[in-house]
């Protein structure tokens, strides 16, 4: 029986071309459809519900569904960390947390002008200890924005300071 050798350089460039084609595809996001994004709302709200009738462990499963169907909803990821620190559930909160920020910085991009964003962030980034990415954030939001009254009035009255100062601003643990 004769035994036939293939050239492994020879088939290497048909291997990187294979790669190349299928990094590109799994590393490309996903597209999230207007049905995607009305199903994590509707399961976010439903969320909210129980969190009035202080089921959390309903609210925190209903929103990480909520979160299967949209993972760029920053507010979802926040409401989720606010809803696992009720549980007792740090460190998970300080994932949700971080989640929500990197959320909210692609929503920042995609949206530069949006005032609460940029908002919500800081209060995220407080939320999460960091001051110092805290003002950066902010002083950035000025210096792209250098015309918007809100902004200015934020960096002027020190929100940073204020909201690590805020004691119904929840705060999360290491």
């Amino acid at each position: 029986m004769q035994t036939r050798t293939i050239p492994i350089l020879s088939a290497a460039p048909a291997l990187m071309l294979m790669l190349a084609v299928f990094s590109g595809a799994c590393s490309k996001p996903r597209e999230i459809s207007r049905l995607d994004r009305a199903e994590a709302d509707d399961r976010a709200a439903k969320a909210q519900v129980e969190k009035q009738f202080n089921d959390y462990a309903k609210a925190e499963t209903l929103l990480a569904e909520a979160l299967e169907f949209n993972p760029d909803a920053y507010d979802h990821w926040a409401d989720l960390a606010s809803v696992r620190l009720r549980l007792g559930k740090n460190q998970e909160a300080r994932k949700a947390c971080r989640q929500a920020v990197e959320a909210c910085r692609r929503f920042i991009k995609q949206n530069p002008g949006d005032i609460d964003a940029r908002i919500d962030q800081v209060r995220l980034l407080v939320s999460l200890g960091d001051r110092k990415a805290a003002r950066e954030a902010l002083d950035q939001a000025g210096r792209e924005l250098p015309e918007n009254p809100i902004i200015r009035a934020c960096i002027d009255n020190k929100l940073v300071e204020q909201l690590a100062a805020d004691p119904d601003l929840p705060k999360l643990p290491e």
